[in-house]
């Protein structure tokens, strides 16, 4: 898909003119994803739960796109921090035993 540079919108990648406003298609530019992934992972990095909402509720899809993946990096990272914590706090509690 891209958009009418004169009257903003959409249309097909294999239009002649605008529907709309009967621009011709050398005018037509590609439609930009909007939005920041990298602020909507420090979202859902930093925040947890909180930021993906925030992010979600951005209407941007980059952003919620971030938003997803800095919360599943966090839930990931925490898992295995937690597993690894768990061992030490075996290993050093069988050693006094």
């Amino acid at each position: 898909m891209k958009y009418c540079s004169k009257c903003g919108e959409e249309i097909y990648d294999e239009a002649v003119i605008c529907p709309k406003c009967g621009c011709r298609a050398e005018r037509f530019e590609p439609i930009q994803e909007q939005g920041s992934k990298g602020a909507g992972f420090c979202l859902g990095f930093f925040f947890g739960l909180l930021g993906l909402i925030i992010g979600l509720c951005i209407d941007k899809p980059l952003t919620k796109k971030g938003a997803i993946s800095g919360f599943i990096w966090q839930l990931v990272l925490g898992f295995v921090i937690g597993i690894i914590y768990i061992i030490i706090l075996g290993v050093a509690t069988s050693a006094y035993m």
